[in-house]
């Protein structure tokens, strides 16, 4: 009998007020909240996606972003957005996860590219969905 198995591992569920308003990396995930992928990395994903929610403290005339989920290393997935289009953003789209180290530390980051209007600042809260093959057998 096979059973799809989903793990869901939340990004910074607390999302502290970043400074948007200068060109900048301006939120990494706290190291004691980032995810290992472990054991998770020996599957075969049969679906992973990423979904972050974006929030400004109020409405900006200009700025971007890009939020990315990242090992450190290489960018897993990423996001771009254009902060003068809206104070809210929740994105959501597929990952491809087979090239993630087992051993990754993974985090989300939110790279200001161009500033957003002085005092802005930008929260971001995001989850990974995995699904994967579980598998039992009788005995």
């Amino acid at each position: 009998m096979d059973i799809t198995a989903k793990t869901i591992l939340g990004f910074d569920p607390l999302p502290v007020p970043a400074a948007a308003d200068a060109a900048a990396v301006a939120y990494t995930t706290p190291t004691a909240h980032r995810y290992q992928m472990g054991g998770l990395g020996q599957l075969e994903y049969l679906r992973a996606k990423l979904r972050v929610a974006v929030r400004l403290d109020a409405a900006a005339t200009q700025g971007t972003a890009t939020v990315r989920l990242t090992d450190g290393t290489s960018t897993v997935h990423s996001f771009d957005v254009d902060l003068s289009q809206a104070t809210a953003f929740d994105l959501s789209e597929d990952v491809d996860m087979g090239q993630v180290s087992a051993s990754a530390l993974l985090r989300i980051e939110v790279e200001v590219t161009a500033a957003a209007d002085a005092g802005r600042t930008i929260q971001t809260a995001a989850a990974l969905e995995l699904e994967s093959p579980f598998i039992t057998s009788s005995c």
